[in-house]
Parts: structure tokens; sequence; C-alpha cells
């Protein structure tokens, strides 16, 4: 059995992250009953792209709390006697235990977890017990606090073992929470019919189990319908939904499991991360986070090799959510009154000087690396050619012929995450410019064989006819430095005049810059021999501050020495037992689940598709003893067996 386990309590706001359940239209996170969604994002709801937000908090469908004797059973009041929160990730199930003290009587709370694999439902079993006779009383229902302000509740309504709580969301979109529960004990409700929670005064019997099942959902109509689903639910039973629950994700995460031998934290942590890539999965409008969405960069990069080697329609999702995007992203180019199509994060950033141009690269990049993976050449008449002829607009218009006219530059931007501004010719930048220019003469080739009417209709339509000989005139000018006499690159126009001034050792010691240039290695393996990507390693280890970051990127670098200190340094980045890169008090960092699944995959088994052929080798170090995994590449499997002195690959049709 896989599980992540916790058995402290002191920071509940990383065990909500850490133990959050999501669904393509759900996410809960996975604290304790007993906390209030009123400090706490404990539910979030995944809405259609017409919405500002892609998710919004909502209401905790699952709140339940015991007082006895007038002592609240919560950490922040009562410190547990013991405390244990699992997540099964072969089953896709959290539970936890708890106990309590209160005047010499323990009292022992247990809960089971689990969302529906379709629908925006939750199914809960709730139980406590104590070993003495004690006076309790029990609070559970939808907590109607949140700290969502734009949630107004509109309506509460009971009915026979039935919770309603009507709301709107920015005074537009309605938004019900619908319980629906049975329980194993007659006590009377002592609250109203039109309040959210319910209170129960129990006696409660030595060793006997009090038991209430909640089976509660997200409707934004046809309220009748979804009171019918529930009910018919709550008929099937807890027990036979679990059970069905159990098959169904044993059958989906066998498929993506990776085994790592003789090394139970990096198999539970790899696990992980591809559970919460499964769980996260792209809806019909692409990737959405079940959790907090930053760097998209690292899911661009990461999570798409993820989606690539186990599931191409989900690949193709994230892809296409970037295509249709193309509307935004002209606009914003067009208010920066630039040609072409920039994809932001955040207009305001750039606005700021934070001007990020790499994103633009990266979505070239990953269309490459679909056809590659899928030779899929519907996805360029479904846009995806029209989109990379918009960002080498972009580029083209951008780039700056300089006083000499003898090249082009590309001035004023940031590094990756912004640690550094103003800086000309950033290197990645740079080279991801010259790749999309390089895709675009591939891609524009491959579609004029393939259609050249529709080519025709299509440069003609979007008045692109005079693109290609303008990105022939920049990619032939376009500055980027190679390698010096000691085959270093530098990482951005007059580096090296920046790292002998006092002035960047500051900047460095207190902002921690990241060394970017490494993603060059990372995403372009091939095209770097391994003595210059070893000698640029070795030469930026100690020029920059050993962050997270840093220690990351240096990690995901591969060249074909071993380093046995390189699995620390990246178990040490991406932890997930504290603060992270990876988990932190406001969520899962999901580019990071791609970027462990990379580790694994792309550098200890050294996977590599070169002109659609597939290639591994072993860089394991002495921790790990062998790494077993399959994955899809066209309409096969491939079993993978990585040994510390042999690699193993077969062709299994399926």
């Amino acid at each position: 059995m896989l599980k992540i386990e916790n058995k402290n309590i002191k920071n509940l706001a990383l065990t909500r992250a850490k133990f959050s359940l999501s669904n393509h239209l759900l996410s809960y996170f996975g604290g304790l009953e007993e906390e209030s969604s009123k400090n706490n994002p404990i539910l979030k709801i995944k809405l259609e792209e017409e919405f500002s937000k892609q998710e919004i908090i909502g209401f905790n469908l699952l709140y339940a709390i015991i007082k006895a004797n007038d002592s609240i059973l919560h950490p922040s009041f009562n410190k547990p006697k013991s405390h244990k929160q699992w997540l099964n990730l072969d089953s896709n199930i959290l539970f936890r235990e708890t106990t309590y003290n209160v005047n010499g009587v323990n009292i022992t709370i247990e809960s089971t977890k689990f969302l529906d694999e379709n629908q925006a439902i939750i199914y809960h079993q709730y139980s406590f017990f104590t070993d003495k006779e004690i006076n309790l009383d029990f609070y559970h229902g939808i907590e109607d606090n949140s700290l969502n302000k734009d949630l107004k509740i509109t309506k509460i309504s009971s009915g026979n073992h039935e919770k309603l709580v009507s709301a709107k969301y920015q005074e537009k979109l309605k938004i019900k929470h619908m319980m629906i529960y049975k329980k194993n004990f007659r006590h009377k409700n002592h609250n109203k019919k039109n309040q959210s929670i319910e209170h129960y005064k129990i006696n409660a019997v030595p060793n006997r189990k009090y038991n209430i099942i909640h089976y509660v959902g997200i409707l934004f109509k046809n309220e009748k319908l979804f009171r019918k689903e529930l009910k018919k639910r709550r008929n099937k039973g807890f027990k036979a939904l679990l059970n069905s629950h159990k098959k169904k994700w044993s059958e989906i995460f066998s498929e993506s499991q990776i085994n790592i031998i003789s090394n139970q934290k990096v198999n539970n942590l790899v696990n992980y991360s591809i559970y919460q890539m499964l769980t996260n999965i792209p809806n019909k409008f692409g990737m959405i986070d079940g959790n907090y969405n930053r760097d998209s960069w690292l899911k661009d990069i990461f999570v798409s090799k993820f989606y690539l080697n186990t599931s191409l329609k989900y690949a193709r999702k994230i892809l296409k959510r970037r295509i249709d995007d193309l509307v935004i992203a002209k606009s914003v180019a067009k208010k920066l009154k630039f040609k072409g199509a920039l994809y932001l994060d955040e207009l305001e950033e750039f606005n700021q000087g934070f001007r990020q141009l790499y994103l633009n690269g990266l979505i070239a990049y990953s269309l490459d690396q679909y056809y590659e993976s899928t030779h899929d050449i519907s996805i360029l008449s479904d846009g995806g050619l029209l989109m990379l002829m918009e960002i080498c607009n972009f580029y083209v218009d951008y780039a700056k012929l300089n006083s000499k006219k003898t090249r082009y530059d590309i001035l004023n931007v940031s590094n990756i995450d912004n640690t550094i501004q103003n800086i000309d010719n950033h290197s990645l930048t740079n080279y991801l410019i010259k790749n999309s220019f390089k895709l675009l003469n591939k891609y524009t080739k491959l579609y004029k064989k393939h259609d050249r009417l529709k080519f025709e209709e299509l440069i003609n339509h979007n008045k692109l006819k005079n693109i290609f000989s303008k990105v022939k005139t920049v990619n032939k000018k376009l500055y980027f430095r190679g390698y010096n006499n000691n085959y270093i690159y530098q990482l951005y126009q007059g580096f090296y005049n920046d790292m002998n001034s006092s002035y960047f050792e500051m900047v460095n010691d207190k902002i921690n810059i990241t060394n970017d240039l490494l993603l060059l290695f990372i995403l372009f393996p091939q095209e770097f021999a391994d003595f210059i990507i070893e000698k640029n390693k070795t030469y930026y280890q100690d020029k920059f501050v050993d962050s997270n970051y840093n220690k990351l990127l240096s990690s995901l670098v591969t060249y074909r020495v071993i380093d046995e200190d390189n699995l620390t340094n990246f178990l040490d980045s991406v932890s997930i037992n504290k603060p992270s890169l990876y988990i932190n008090n406001q969520g899962i960092n999901l580019g990071i689940s791609g970027t462990i699944y990379y580790y694994i995959v792309y550098h200890l088994a050294k996977l590599r598709i070169d002109n659609h052929v597939l290639t591994i080798d072993s860089l394991l170090p002495k921790d790990i003893r062998r790494i077993e995994f399959n994955l899809k590449h066209f309409n096969k499997q491939a079993d993978i067996k990585i040994k510390r002195n042999s690699a193993r690959l077969e062709w299994v049709n399926k």
C-alpha cells in the first residue's frame, strides 16, 4: 500500500495542502473536520471559463466538531493525545484518526473521505467513540462561513436528513451546496431547520461508535435531479461506493505508477506527484490547478511531459487551452503596442517592469513536444500553427536592430522568476525565440505539404503573409552569444561584468537569483555536449545562493556523471514534510509534481525521444537499486526497468 502519512498536527495549513483531494470539478483541502472555513480555504469549486477566476472558495461541506464538558475538541484549544492522518495513493482515499482526552476520558474521532470520479460529489464517513461515559455536543453540517466575500448566501433550507445552502457568486452565478446524510443514532437536532449546522446532545455510551455518512456536492442548476443522484448514492451505501471507487482508481493509478525499489521515501514522493497530476487532470477548458496557481512555466514544461507519456488526450487539452487563449494573448500584445501574441501570467507584472518573454517560447516548445509524441497534425489546423505564427510575430516586433545594424537585440527583460529585471539578451529567452523561429519553419513546411490551400487561407485571413520574411531577417541576426574559451555561456549580456561588481554579490545574497541558464540544458539536452553541460553546471554552482530553485534546476540537468549528492539536493528542494517549492501553507505547486516525475524518468532513467526513437539509460545513485515504470509512445506501451548497471525496454501492444 502506497500512503502519505502525517502524525504532526502543528501546521494545519500545511496539512490541508498536503492532503487535498481533487477531481476536475472540486478540490477538498484535507484538514480536520473541526476546522472552520471562515479563515481557511477548505473547498474550491472549479468554474467554467466565462468567469474571471478559474476556481473559487466555497463553503465547508464536511464541517463536524465535538464539545465534551464544554471543552472544544480542536487542536487550537485541546491538544490531541494522538493523531494520525494518511492518504492512500493507490485507492485515492483520505483517512483520519484522532484521540482527545477530556477529564480522563478518551474520545476518538475517525473519518474516511473520497471524491466521486465524475461529479462534484464528496463521500464522507465520520465516527466517534469514547472509552467512558461522557456528555457530548456534536455539531455537523454545511458551514455557512467562507473566506470568499463574493459568495453570498441567499437561502438555507432543510429536509429529512438533508441540508441545502443556496448562494450567489459575483451576483450572477447561482451555486448550491447540498448535503444528504445517514446516521446510526436518533438523538434530536437542537438547532432550527433554517440553520445549516445541526446540534445533537449525546450522553456517550462507552465503546459505542456513533456514525454519520455525508453525501455532499455542488450544483449550479437542476436541484431535483441532483438530489435524486445523491439519494441514489445513499441507497447504494458508503461501503459499496468505496469499493467501486477503489477499483476504478486502482486501474487509473497503476497505468502511471512508478516503482522505486529500495528507497521508500523517493517511491512515496514520486507517486504522490503522480497522484497530484492525475487528480488535477485537465477539464474541457484545459489545466486547472486543484490547488493554487503559480509558476505556469513548470506546468508547460514538466506536467505536459507526464501527460505525453501517460495520456495524450490530456496532453492535447493542456495545449489546446493555450491555443484557445490566443485571443487573450493577442489583446495583451496590442495593449502593450506590439504585434502578434504575448502569453503572460500577469499583465500588471509586465507593466511594472517584470518583462518575461519566455512563456511564448515554452508554449512553442510544448507544441513541438506534443507533435513529436503524437504526429497529430490536426493540432496545427486546430489553431496550433496560427498560435505559433502570432508568437513569432510578437518576437520579431519586439526585437530591436542595434545602431550599427549588425544584430537584433531582445532588451529590457526579466529572468524566469523575476529575480533579475531590466537585462538585455537573456540567454534562455533568446534561445527560446530562435527555437520558435525554427519551429515556425518546420511546421509551416509540414502544414503546407499537408494542405496547401488551407495554409494559404490561414495566412491571408490573418494577414500574416510577411511573417516568414520578417522571421528570416530577425533570426539571421538575433543576438545569442556562444560559449567563451572555457565553454561557459553567460546568463545574459553583460553578466560577467555584473559578476565582478560588489552590487551583484549583495543582490544575489539577498534575493537568491535563479540560474535559469540551466533550463537550456534541461529543455535541449541533445543540443549541448555533455562536457559543456558539466562545465557550466560546475562553474555556476558556487556563483549563486543555494536556493531551492537553483537546487531544483541543478538536479534536473542530466549528463553522463552520476552525482551522489544530486538526489539529496533534489529531495530537499521538493519536500512535502516542510514548507518547500512543492508545498507551503497556500497549497501544492502542481508544476513541481511534474519536475519530480521528470527527475525520475528523464534524469535518472535518461529517457530521450529523438526523431521518434525512444532511448533510455541508467544514472541511478547508490540509494536507489531499481526503477520500474511504463509509458505510452504512439500506439505502443513501453515497459521500462532501470538498474544501476543496466536499462531494459520492452514493447507491449495494448
